[in-house]
C-alpha cells in the first residue's frame, strides 16, 4: 500500500512537471512572436523579409526596414528614409529642433524670428507679404510704398531719390511721394535794395543823356 501510494504520487509530480514544461516553451514562442514580429504579421523578424509589412523588400531595399515607409522618401540622400531619419536634410540639426526640417540650413536663419527659418519661410520679414509679391521680402514693409515707382520699396530701397534728403538752400514741394528740390529764396536787404535802385536811375539817367547829345550832333 505504502509504496504504490508513492509511486502514484511520483507519477503525479511527473506529469505536472512536463505540464509546467510545455506551458513555458508555449509562452516563450508566444512572447518570441509578438515581441519580435515588428509588423505583427506572425512571422519572427529575423525570419521575416519585410518586419515592417510597408512592400519594400527589407535585405536590398526598404531605407527604413522597422518603419513602414512605402514611398521610401529620403529627402538627404542619406540611404536613411525620412521615417526613421533623425535629421531628414542632413544640415546637422535635429528634426526636433530644426526649424526647417525638410530644407538644409545650417545657420538657421530667421529674421522675423517665427517658427520658420528663412530658406522655408514664405514670407521672411514677416510682414504679412508673401516674398514672391514683396517689394522688400526683407525688410518689413506691409504698405509696400515705392516712392520712385522702381519695383523696390522705400523699405530697402537705398537709391530711392524720393527719399533724398533736402540739401542747404533747397526746399520741397508738399504731396506723397514727392521731394523734389528747388532753389531757395532769396533774402535781399533794404540798403542792397536802395543801392540796386539808385544804380538803375544812375544807368538810366546816363543813357537819356547820351540819346539827347546824339540828337543835337544830328541837328
Amino acid at each position: 500500500m505504502g509504496s504504490s501510494r508513492s509511486s502514484r504520487t511520483r507519477s503525479v509530480r511527473l506529469m505536472t512537471k512536463n505540464l509546467i514544461a510545455r506551458s513555458s516553451l508555449v509562452f516563450c514562442a508566444l512572447l518570441t512572436h509578438s515581441v519580435y514580429a515588428q509588423d505583427s504579421d506572425g512571422v519572427s523578424d529575423h525570419l521575416d523579409d519585410d518586419m515592417d509589412n510597408d512592400g519594400v523588400n527589407d535585405t536590398n531595399k526598404d531605407n527604413c526596414p522597422a518603419t513602414s515607409n512605402s514611398n521610401q522618401l529620403d529627402t538627404d540622400g542619406d540611404d536613411l528614409g525620412d521615417a526613421c531619419d533623425p535629421d531628414d536634410d542632413g544640415d546637422g540639426i535635429a528634426d526636433g529642433a530644426d526649424n526647417c526640417p525638410l530644407v538644409s540650413n545650417a545657420d538657421q536663419a530667421n529674421l522675423d524670428g517665427d517658427s520658420l527659418g528663412n530658406v522655408c519661410d514664405t514670407d521672411d520679414d514677416g510682414d504679412g507679404i508673401a516674398d514672391g509679391v514683396d517689394n522688400c521680402p526683407l525688410a518689413a514693409n506691409p504698405k509696400q510704398s515705392d516712392g520712385d515707382v522702381d519695383g523696390l520699396g522705400d523699405a530697402c530701397d537705398t537709391s530711392d531719390e524720393s527719399l533724398a534728403a533736402p540739401g542747404p538752400g533747397s526746399r520741397t514741394l508738399p504731396g506723397p511721394g514727392f521731394r523734389t528740390l528747388l532753389p531757395a529764396p532769396v533774402h535781399v536787404s533794404h540798403t542792397s535794395l536802395t543801392l540796386l535802385w539808385l544804380m538803375t536811375l544812375m544807368i538810366g539817367i546816363m543813357g537819356v543823356r547820351g540819346t539827347f547829345a546824339i540828337s543835337r550832333r544830328s541837328i
